[in-house]
């Protein structure tokens, strides 16, 4: 076969597929990943865990199930956990850190309506201040360093 055989081969060849690449770029129409409607909107999204992440790819909420509960994350700058609301079987949970992960509110309900207790934390991570209401008693106490300076009990505090 002469060179000039082999152009004319590669010639008609190429012609073919240019040709094929036009007929299916006017027949097809665009292909999508995944069907649903154009808006983006759905009536429910089904997922165990879903996390939103910013432009950059880097997450700020998470939105988890299992078979204990829920959980809900707010993350800061360093993915470090700034918020968390989590409720069980066992209560509900809210609970706000600071700039580096240490907690620094955490208000929590008991289970079948027990109780409900504020606790505000200090640098150190120890608590400071508690309000606890328990079957119908409250107490407010405030913690040192060391021991409890003060405690104030109360009935009916709801």
């Amino acid at each position: 076969m002469s060179f000039r055989q082999k152009l004319a081969f590669f010639a008609l060849g190429a012609a073919f597929v240019l040709a094929g690449q036009v007929l299916v770029a006017l027949i097809a129409s665009n292909a999508t990943a995944q069907g649903g409607p154009e808006s983006g909107q759905f009536d429910t999204v089904r997922a165990r865990r879903l996390i939103v992440e910013d432009v950059s790819g880097v997450p700020g909420v998470q939105i988890e199930a299992t078979e204990n509960g829920g959980i809900v994350r707010i993350l800061g700058p360093g993915q470090r956990d700034r918020a968390q609301l989590a409720a069980t079987k066992d209560g509900s949970v809210l609970v706000l850190m600071h700039e580096d992960g240490a907690r620094g509110v955490e208000i929590g309900t008991l289970p079948q309506k027990q109780g409900t207790g504020i606790t505000i934390y200090a640098d150190d991570g120890r608590p400071r201040v508690q309000a606890i209401e328990f079957n119908g008693n409250g107490v407010v106490r405030t913690m040192s360093s060391r021991t409890i300076t003060g405690s104030l009990p109360g009935r009916g505090m709801r």
